[in-house]
């Protein structure tokens, strides 16, 4: 079995960054042809003041984030390999997220913006002059999607 470069995970994570980019943006824009604001796409927001139901795969895949995003907690200065991995492990989460969660067209619609963050932040990590920031956005996620979305299927 043939193991892959730092480059060769590199040039993956950002294909699959831009396929899961196009099927959200397509996505969104099928879904939600309605808006005549692409600011709609942009803020995160509340149920009518109550959090998002969320669904098992949801549920697991933002855990498995959040394991991420503590593993680098106290990392300012990682390891290409490090990042590269850990930038991986995110890009694997939103792709299970993409291909797994079925949400309420609304809540898919928040959702839409922490994933977009949580691929900015991934390709961030790349970076050496970046990577501080793909730490920041990946952790803004973390925190912020307990507030969004709820922790169980709302039964």
């Amino acid at each position: 079995m043939m193991i892959p470069s730092p480059l060769q995970r590199m040039r993956a994570i950002h294909m699959i960054a831009l396929l899961v980019t196009a099927m959200t943006t397509v996505g969104c824009d099928h879904k939600h042809a309605n808006h005549s604001s692409a600011e709609a796409h942009q803020e995160l927001r509340l149920n009518n003041g109550a959090q998002w139901v969320t669904d098992a795969p949801l549920r697991q895949a933002m855990q498995q984030v959040k394991k991420l995003s503590d593993s680098i907690a106290d990392e300012p200065d990682m390891p290409p390999e490090k990042a590269a991995q850990v930038a991986a492990g995110v890009m694997q989460q939103v792709t299970f997220m993409v291909n797994n969660c079925k949400l309420d067209p609304q809540a898919d619609e928040v959702l839409h913006i922490l994933i977009a963050d949580l691929i900015k932040g991934a390709n961030e990590l790349q970076g050496a002059s970046t990577q501080a920031h793909g730490v920041k956005r990946i952790r803004a996620v973390v925190q912020a999607f307990p507030q969004y979305f709820t922790p169980t299927d709302g039964s």
